[in-house]
């Protein structure tokens, strides 16, 4: 009888086992890009890999318009490991189309991808890869038809909904036929931009704003005119005060046809400049409610205060969330949230960074042998030093130094050490017609520094 007992124990602890690992996740891989065809439909082919042994009842592809609240769903036929769409888009009334996939369970469970799908950025496809909807991109200034001095131009456009979408080193910026994105006069930023060369010539003008995915593909793309009026005298110089700025805010639903998902996000945002000629000052907040302290930050704080010197030199201090762009092989646009200050004179000129890229999240102790690993406190110095404006010439020597902080959390992996160094060149001719760039960067890496 207690043999019996035994065995028995031994096959419901076999079955509990066969359980437990049939409920591992799928991994999902594309076999190719998703496209268009000739009659607009979304072809899409993946991949599942198995690593559970509970069957899979279905793959379906969700899509809707971009900005819509509802999702339109179709099932992916199963091809052994593979799974094909072939979705019907021409009948979708918006420029842009935004889908995840999903994964049913034979017991009723899901799977999403990606991950945090649909709550989470979706994959966005353009129906038509020609469009000028300008769907995400919000002109500031100059607005369409406006009529501007020539000496006050400020091109100002933001794209909040597209931030974690958008390649900035791929972001084009067109004034006429000109292509100024690589303009020093142009900064890009997460979720806005800014071309402020000062002066243009009077007359009618155009400008166009494109923004591409990671992966290359156009998102959207903006194009407007406006006018450009000469001033009659100098521009007046004044000591005034003036107070600039601007706010939104934004709520939205989204839920599939179904009912079975709900997703509701808030954000607000606020910024604000003032100022004299010589010194100016302002701040920056985003809040959202998708903000989580298990997760790395979706709040955005920031505040800066310069000083103007003559000829266009400055002296700025930037404190809170700052993208820096010393060198960029080693620390361009990263989200560093700590500080960053800037000296330029021209003829020599200096960066200063430091503060966390990564925020630190505790892990946690499962049983006595199971641990899952945290996000140890990433903390970041940069410095750079060049000679030159850039128009025509300018060398620099830039260092940087990231480590992990042991101390951050309890429960993590191996804490990392990152150290590197670079020297850059830049040469152009005076009408920029012929350009040269070189840089050459060394790192080391210390893989745990326990």
């Amino acid at each position: 009888m207690k043999r019996l007992s035994w065995k028995w124990l031994l096959i419901m602890g076999c079955l509990l086992s066969l359980q437990v690992l049939a409920r591992g996740r799928v991994q999902i891989d594309f076999t190719g890009q998703p496209y268009l065809d000739e009659k607009l439909r979304l072809q899409v082919e993946i991949e599942v890999g198995r690593t559970g042994y509970l069957p899979l009842r279905e793959v379906r592809i969700h899509y809707r318009n971009y900005g819509e609240n509802n999702f339109r769903s179709q099932v992916m036929l199963p091809e052994g490991l593979r799974y094909l769409a072939s979705v019907d888009l021409s009948d979708q009334t918006g420029q842009m189309v935004e889908y995840f996939l999903s994964v049913e369970y034979a017991d009723g469970a899901f799977q999403f991808y990606p991950e945090d799908g649909p709550e989470s950025e979706l994959m966005q496809i353009a129906v038509n890869q020609d469009f000028d909807s300008g769907d995400g991109i919000v002109v500031i200034t100059p607005e369409p038809g406006e009529i501007i001095y020539a000496d006050e131009f400020l091109l100002t456009a933001s794209f909040f909904g597209l931030s974690n979408q958008i390649d900035h080193e791929r972001t084009k910026v067109f004034l006429d036929s000109y292509d100024v994105s690589r303009s020093e006069f142009l900064q890009k930023f997460d979720d806005f931009i800014s071309f402020a060369p000062r002066r243009i010539p009077p007359g009618s003008h155009t400008l166009r704003v494109e923004l591409y995915s990671f992966s290359g593909r156009l998102l959207t793309q903006k194009e407007w005119q406006f006018s450009a009026t000469p001033r009659k005298g100098p521009a007046p110089k004044t000591s005034n005060f003036d107070v600039t700025g601007n706010f939104f805010a934004e709520t939205r639903n989204e839920n599939l046809v179904d009912g079975t998902q709900k997703r509701e996000y808030n954000k607000t945002g606020l910024r604000i400049e003032a100022g004299t000629e010589q010194y100016t000052f302002g701040g920056r907040i985003y809040l959202s409610n998708q903000e989580d302290s298990r997760l790395q930050p979706v709040n955005r704080y920031s505040g800066f205060a310069q000083t103007n010197f003559w000829n266009e030199r400055f002296l700025r201090l930037n404190a809170g969330d700052t993208y820096p762009q010393l060198n960029q092989f080693l620390l361009n646009n990263i989200f560093i949230r700590g500080f960053h200050g800037q000296l330029y004179l021209k003829f020599i000129n200096f960066d200063f960074t430091t503060g966390q890229t990564v925020r630190g999240i505790e892990g946690d102790s499962v049983a006595v042998t199971t641990i899952v690993p945290g996000t140890f406190e990433r903390e970041v110095t940069g410095m750079r030093l060049s000679f030159g404006t850039r128009k025509s010439f300018q060398f620099g020597i830039t260092t940087t130094k990231g480590k992990d902080d042991p101390n951050s959390i309890k429960y993590g992996n191996k804490p990392e050490e990152t150290a590197a160094g670079g020297l850059d060149v830049f040469l152009a001719t005076p009408n920029r017609k012929f350009i040269v760039e070189g840089s050459f960067n060394a790192s080391s890496y210390n893989p745990n520094i326990l």
